[in-house]
């Protein structure tokens, strides 16, 4: 692969996790559903071409746009990180309305299953 294949494919990607990262700014259920389709288109089209950056690391602009994507990757994982402390809180704040309270004045805590597993 060339590194102007490399470096389109890489624009993809960064395209898509922006795109993702607009969605998580004014989220929805049906915008979290497409959020994590994208990131997944995003994640395999960045996998299939992990084996031809090495290669591409001797140009400027491959380099620019890895950092470019690298920092809205960054971007997009911190509204990650809000949505999930936010939901953390919730489910707490839920659980205490439902479940009572602990003799420490803390909600009991709730087991429930995660639904969203992300690996790379």
């Amino acid at each position: 692969m060339t590194a102007n294949l490399v470096l389109e494919r890489l624009l993809l990607v960064r395209s898509e996790v922006e795109q993702a990262r607009g969605l998580l700014l004014s989220p929805s259920a049906e915008g979290m559903d497409h959020c994590s389709a994208v990131l997944e288109s995003a994640c395999c089209e960045l996998a299939g071409c992990r084996p031809w950056l090495s290669g591409a690391s001797g140009h400027p602009e491959v380099l620019v746009e890895a950092h470019r994507l690298q920092q809205a990757v960054r971007r997009a994982g911190g509204l990650l990180e809000t949505a999930w402390d936010y939901y953390a809180q919730w489910n707490r704040t839920r659980s205490g309305w439902s479940a009572g309270y602990t003799p420490r004045g803390e909600p009991p805590p709730q087991i429930r299953r995660g639904l969203v597993c992300l690996t790379g």
